[in-house]
Formats: structure tokens, sequence, C-alpha cells
């Protein structure tokens, strides 16, 4: 790369913005909805010169703010506090100028934390030790700091034409002193912009004249004395304030990157993505500034890691083992047919150790004699992009694998538990490209698996920098193992049992069928069609059908007191348990007659796991209809048992530990009934009833998940003011929990984040979105995710030490269902394994209120409880 184009989005789409706005918000563009573009337009005025002059070889990135608090606002509160309040028309845009980005494949990059020009600084500093030369455009003139022999500052002046170039060479000239001095004089004068004050008394000439006489604020103050009258008393009382503002006024410039400069050569744009954007906010006259733009050669080319072209020097090594025996890091990708790995074939392994690339088919390491062992080599460290798919395909062909030292799929969840993205966005992540599987599987994989070091290489130091690389080593990564094993074990499941209980089912919707018409004077209508119940229940309600405005179960326990909405709701239950839990798990029973399920360990935002295929955390034991589908959880083998252990109100005693709740703590300590605990402090009264318990059970599981006075009140089904009086009455009993709700929200809306126990970081960017309903869910997740978020990494980490206590023993760990934990256990082992186990659970972590497991076991899943 020859030059590298930065570009301050943020700072120039405001100036876009401003020199459109003048006319009022009644003038600005617009499309036909009404959705304003002015700014996004003007903005493109400055992107597609830029774009059209780029050379083969040039790159370009846009720097863009998170919108959250940013370090500078940890050291001062009040930085940048003199700013008016965005325009919400411009507000609209800004996730505009992100699509419109994407549209023309101009790479973009943020960092929470941090401001745009920590982005630019680190970027273009980087790319100067490169010897690349570097062209910033802004409006701030912070960056005027970074000018150098390889870095020059484009700054917008007014509108959007009106360019200085700053460089080495003018500086001086325009300013009156160096570029290094920068900062010394805002750590002098301030800036007014930044609401930086500067040292009270000292003005633009004072501050240049100092600089002129010393080289910065160090030798200003080395001779202080040498400096006389009023301006030495100003400048020695405030001089803690100069180094703050300088401090503040100071770009980052060592930030890392998950991508490497050179990946930021223009590749060119795809016309399918910009003619979407062009048509989607309606800027034809885009097209014809797009003809003088640089296209990318093909879609189908979508690679900017060319295998044939870039590899014609390297053999790819086809299947031979031998070559990779004393390597001691290898990435390993599978290559499959199926989305469903439990149901997919192996056809191969592309594998790479940082010099050799090979391709190993199927049949060659089935037949290899020394496969099995060198797949669970402990002297190689094995990375994977998804490890729990690669161990399972080749388990099932006989291939045992180490534990993984690596997983990209995890590192990404780490990093962003948001996310939900394939392998070629994974990839993309990291600036890297590869081949689609569905135009080359072959070469997908290969690249897959030579990018896949240093990506991992990168992404680790991410997680370092943010303090999640001991949650990703400890428990994410062993965890995967634990998980691929609990996979392929599996859980048995009767299929006669389910069709009996099926039939049962059956039976009973037909009852309820003739039931239900009956009561509706024999009126024919599908049962299950919205539209046509509509009229009906408009006839049993005596209510207009303008009112009803859903037929979903919410709208109808509002009437749940009618005979014929009782009948309803029942014939809606057992429906769903035919077709969700007897037809939906006996499509997944395997030929072995067990469930595979998939544990989904990066799904979530909170941390816990997920199930599918089927969700047996799914079942319902709410209704003693669908706890009897457990039933048909069992061994035929008389030898083996089900045990299971459940934390009990591990999320409670979770929130008590975080808030440090003196009352919480107390009552679990002194093993008390903790709803008995709270019904008797919010009602004031020593016999609790059995009314009054179950109220303060819902309150204590609401508080753990914020709730409001509409839902807690919706809930136990009370007017909102009585909830109201409940939830203010909890807090005058609890103090700390609401200091911790308090605390939590405070620091959301500063760092735009909130962390467990173990330190996982969940982002949470709606704390700061315009609309309230969506800031209002922010902090009911940022209170929550604390609690379920630890509750979950502590299962997790008792999970793993179980594991590596089963491994010598035949019983093994088969399911997980939240807070529980099932066990096949062979009846010999269970004398010994059961307290063994139930001692890891209760001791996993230490916490300021005990961990009670509760559990047993029997013959089927239904017994154990």
């Amino acid at each position: 790369m020859k030059k590298l184009i930065i570009i301050d989005g943020y700072s120039l789409l405001f100036r876009a913005y401003y020199a459109t706005a003048y006319s009022g918000e009644d003038n600005l563009l617009r499309t036909s909805t009404g959705f304003p573009v002015n700014a996004i337009v003007t903005f493109s005025y400055m992107l597609f010169p830029i774009l059209q002059k780029l050379g083969k070889d040039d790159g370009i990135i846009v720097a863009l703010d998170t919108g959250h608090k940013t370090k500078r606002h940890e050291k001062f509160p009040d930085y940048k506090a003199n700013r008016a309040e965005t325009p919400q028309s411009l507000k609209d845009q800004m996730p505009v100028l992100r699509e419109l980005l994407d549209s023309l494949n101009v790479p973009h990059y943020e960092i929470i934390g941090y401001e745009a020009d920590d982005v630019a600084g680190s970027l273009a500093k980087t790319a100067e030790q490169e010897n690349i030369n570097v062209e910033i455009y802004t409006s701030d003139k912070d960056y005027l700091q970074l000018v150098s022999d390889n870095i020059s500052i484009n700054l917008i002046k007014k509108g959007i034409k009106d360019v200085q170039n700053s460089n080495v060479d003018n500086f001086k000239e325009l300013y009156g002193f160096t570029p290094n001095q920068l900062i010394d004089y805002k750590g002098l004068r301030g800036d007014s912009s930044d609401n930086l004050p500067g040292i009270n008394g000292v003005g633009e000439k004072t501050a240049k004249d100092l600089l002129e006489k010393y080289a910065d604020l160090d030798e200003i103050y080395l001779n202080i004395d040498d400096i006389k009258g009023k301006l030495k008393d100003k400048l020695i009382e405030g001089k803690d304030q100069g180094y703050m503002c300088k401090e503040l006024a100071t770009i980052n410039t060592d930030l890392v990157f998950p991508f490497e400069i050179d990946s930021l050569t223009y590749q060119g744009y795809i016309f399918s993505s910009a003619d979407e954007f062009i048509n989607r906010y309606e800027l034809k006259s885009f097209y014809s500034k797009l003809n003088k733009v640089k296209q990318f050669k093909s879609v189908e080319q979508d690679s900017l890691f060319d295998l044939e072209e870039e590899n014609n020097d390297e053999e790819i090594i086809e299947n031979n083992l031998d070559v990779f025996l004393n390597s001691k890091e290898i990435a390993v990708i599978p290559h499959y047919d199926n989305k469903n790995y439990h149901r997919s074939d192996l056809l191969g392994l592309a594998i790479y150790d940082g010099h050799n690339l090979g391709y190993l088919d199927i049949e060659y390491i089935k037949k290899y004699s020394g496969s099995a062992g060198f797949f669970a080599n402990s002297d190689i460290k094995f990375y994977y992009y998804d490890y729990k798919v690669c161990g399972y395909l080749l388990m099932q062909n006989g291939i045992k694998t180490n534990k993984p030292s690596y997983d990209l799929t995890l590192a990404l969840y780490m990093l962003d538990s948001s996310l939900k993205i394939t392998i070629i966005d994974a990839y993309r992540y990291f600036r890297t490209n590869l081949t689609p599987f569905e135009t080359d599987p072959k070469k997908h994989v290969l690249e897959a698996a030579k990018n896949l070091i240093n990506i991992k290489n990168k992404s680790e130091k991410m997680m370092e920098e943010k303090d999640l690389l001991t949650l990703f080593n400890t428990v994410e990564l062993p965890l995967s193992y634990v998980l691929m094993n609990m996979e392929f074990e599996g859980f048995p499941v009767n299929k006669e049992k389910l069709d009996e209980f099926g039939k049962e089912l059956n039976e009973r919707i037909t009852i309820l069928e003739k039931q239900i018409h009956e009561m509706a004077n024999d009126f024919e209508f599908n049962i299950s069609s919205p539209k046509q119940l509509i009229p009906v229940l408009s006839r049993m309600l005596d209510i207009p059908e303008s009112k009803i405005k859903s037929t979903d179960v919410d709208f109808l326990k509002q009437y749940d007191d009618n005979e014929f909405i009782q009948l309803l709701l029942e014939y809606r239950k057992n429906k769903k348990l035919l077709s969700t839990y007897i037809e939906g798990i006996k499509e997944c029973i395997y030929p072995d007659e067990k469930l595979h399920c998939i544990f989904n360990q990066s799904q979530t935002s909170t941390g816990r796991l997920s199930c599918s295929e089927p969700n047996l955390q799914n079942i319902t034991v709410r209704t003693e209809e669908g706890k009897l589908i457990r039933k048909a959880f069992y061994y035929d083998d008389p030898n083996y048992v089900i045990l299971s252990f459940d934390y009990s109100q591990i999320e409670l005693r979770v929130l008590a530990h975080i808030a440090n709740c003196k009352a919480l703590i107390d009552a679990f300590n002194n093993g008390e009934d903790i709803h008995e605990a709270t019904a008797k402090l919010i009602f004031n009264v020593q016999n609790v009833t059995s009314n009054q318990r179950r109220t303060a059970k819902t309150v204590n599981f609401g508080i753990v998940y914020g709730i409001s006075d509409f839902g807690l009140a919706n809930d136990l089904e009370i007017p909102i003011p009585e909830a109201k009086a409940l939830i203010e009455q909890f807090f005058i009993n609890f103090p700390e929990i609401k200091e911790y709700q308090n605390s939590t929200i405070e620091s959301l809306e500063k760092y735009g984040y909130v962390k467990t126990i173990f330190n996982r970081t969940r982002y949470i960017p709606e704390i700061h979105n315009s609309d309230y309903r969506k800031r209002e869910f922010a902090k009911r997740a940022g209170i929550n995710v604390p609690i379920q978020g630890s509750a979950a990494d502590l299962i997790k980490i008792a999970m793993i030490k179980i594991s590596d206590l089963l491994e010598n023993y035949d019983s093994k760990m088969i399911n997980q269902i939240h807070d529980e934990l099932i066990f096949k256990i062979n009846v010999n082992e269970l004398e010994e394994l059961q307290p063994k186990i139930k001692e890891i659970m209760e001791n996993v972590i230490s916490l300021k209120v005990p961990l009670v497991v509760d559990g047993g076991y029997a013959k089927d899943w239904y017994g154990v409880k």
C-alpha cells in the first residue's frame, strides 16, 4: 500500500448536516417517505471524489465514534458537556452512514471507550511505521497533533468543500507552533469545543509565546522561576488543570486492531450492494458518481486471499499427516455437508501449521494408523473455527480429539455476545475474506485454515485488552469439550412412550374440539385459525370484533373466567404439547434411540447455554401433562439411572452476593425460606399466608429482571399502584439492591456495558437509544445480566469440574437445563458419585451466601424430582 485515506466519519457527517440545514428542518432534503438524507448526500460529495482518486494500491477507512462515554469522560465528567443536543434528523442519519459505507465496500471501525480520533490516530501511526503516506479528512483540529513526514491533515473549514491541508512544511506558518506542541497549547489555552478550560488567564498569544520559548509544559514548569508576575502565579495555580487538559487533548495512538493495514486496500464496490442502497434512499444521482469509482472484479471472486494466485509456490499437501507430526500448533477446519453436524458426513479436513497447508480426505484419516492419537496429542495446540462441530464429526469417525486451544466462534462471543454471524462474517470481522463454501468448498476450508492462526493471535490480543482471556481459556474453551461429549453421548427417549402419550393427547384434543364447537352452537370454524376465531370470540365474549386485536394466549387470559375461553386455552395447551413436545421430539430421535441435542454455547447474550434440535430446556414443567413427557426419558438397561441436581434459587443468591444485601445474606445463611422471609418484611407480618409467600416469590424473581410497576401488576393481576407499593416496600427492606440497580444503570450509561462476577462483558448499546422503550429495556437487561450471567458462568465451571471427575467413571453428564444438571449414572457408582457431584456444585466458588443443590435419582427423568 502506498497511501491510506482516513476519514473522521461523524465529524464530516456533522459538517455535512449543518452545511445544508441552515434553512431549517422543514427544508431538509428528504425521501418520499419523509426520511432526512441531507447529511448523507452532502457527505457523499466528499467521499465519491476521494474514492475516484484512489490508486490501485491505496487504502481507505472511516473512523467512527460509538456514542458511548469514553475514557476521557472518566477523567473529566464535563468533557464536551457544553455541546448542544444533536438534532433528531441528524441522529436518524448516523446509522445510514454505516449503510452507505457498507454499500460502497468502504471499511469502517470503532471501539467502545475511545473516540474516532483515537482510532484514526492509531491507524495513522501504524501505517506510518510501514512507510505508508496517510491523509486524514476531518473538521476536528485535535488531529493536527498527528502531522508528520508521512501524515497530513485535510481540515474541513467551511461547508464541505473548503479544505485546508496541513503538513510538516506549512504547519508552523499556519499555527505558530509545531504539531507536537498542539497538546501543550491546549493544556495552556484550553479548547472551548471540547469544554477544556486550560489554565485560567492564559490566552492564545501568551500560550504561543510560552511555547516559542519553551518546548512543552514540562519545560515551562522546569523554568517556572524565570517567569515573572501574575503569569507565574496563574501557571502555578493552574498546573494540575493544564496537565489534565493536555492529557485529554492527546490522541491515543496505541490501539490494536484485528486486521492488517494492507487489508484496507480498496477492493472496489459491488454494484448490487450500491444499487440496493441507492434505491432504498432514492439517491439516483449516485449512479453517475459510481461510474468513476473502482468496481470489484466480480462477486464470485470476492476473496482477499486467492489460493491459486497467492499459493502457487506453496504446495497443498494432500493426504499426508507425517509432515505435521512435529508441528506445535495446527488450525483445523472440517469439510462437511450439512448444517446440522450431527447428521453430516465428514468429507475431509483442511489443516495448517503456519508453514504447511494440507487437506486430508476422511478415508485417509480413518486408514492412517496414527490419526486417532494425532488429534488427541496434548503436545500440539489445535485451533478451530468451531471445535464442537469438528470434534463431533471426528468422533463419529472413531477419532478422538484433545481439548481445544482456540475456538474462533467463542472468541467472537467473548468480544461481543450480540454477534450472530456466519464463518464468512467472522473472518470479515478480522478483515479477511473467504471464498464462499457454495462456490468452492475445498478452497473455502483451505482458506479458513490458512488464516485462522493469524486471526487467533489478533483476537487473543483483543480479549486480553478487555480482560476476557482468562474466562475464554478457563471456562469457554474447556466447556466446549464437555458439551461436545454430552452431545455425542445423547439422552435416551422411548418412542413408544411418546406415542402412548400422543394418543392420549389426540383423544383429549378431539373431545375439546367437540366441546368448543358445541358451546359455539355448532358454528363451523377452524379453532387454529385466528381469522375464523375472531367472530366466534366476538359472539362468545359479547365484544366488537374491532376490539379483538389478537387471539394469542395473553389476550385470552384476560377472559379466563369464561368457560369457552377455558376450553380454548386447554385446547391450545394440548395442541402445543402434541406438536412441539411429542411430534417435535419424535422427529429428532436418532437410530440409537437417543436425542443428540445441540448445546449452543455462543447464542445467548447473558452467557447461558441454549439447546436446539430439539430444545429440551423448553419442556414445560408448569403443568402435570408437560412433566409427564419426562417419563419417556429413561435407560432400558437396569444398570443405569438418571440423576439430577438443581441449584436452589441460584440467581437470588447471586443477587444477594453482588448487591451485598445484608437482609438477603442473613436469610440465606440462616437457611430461611427466602420467599417467606421477604413476605414477612414487605407485608410486615410474622405469620405469612400462602398467598403472601406467592406474591413475595413473584416480587423476588421480578426484581432480578428489573421488573416495572406495570410488569409486576400484570404478573400478579393487581392494580399498578398496589404493585408500585410492593416494589417500594421491597427496596425499603433491601436498600442495597436498589443501590446495586442504580449503580449498575449509571455504569451502563457511562461505559455501554455490564460485567458478571467472572468478567463476562455484555454491551448494551440500546442504553443510548433515542427510543424510551429501548432505553428501559437496556436498563432491565443491565440489571439482569450480571446476575443471570454470573449464575450461568458458575454452572459452566461446575460442569467442567464434574466432567473432569467423571473421566475415569462409566457415568456421564448428559444434559443441562438452565440451573439443572442431568447424569447417566451406573448404579454401582451411584453411592460414590452422588455426594461428590453435589459437593462440587455447592463449592464451585465462594460467595457470601451458601450454594444449595437439590435433587435425586430415579429410573426415569420424571421421577428424579
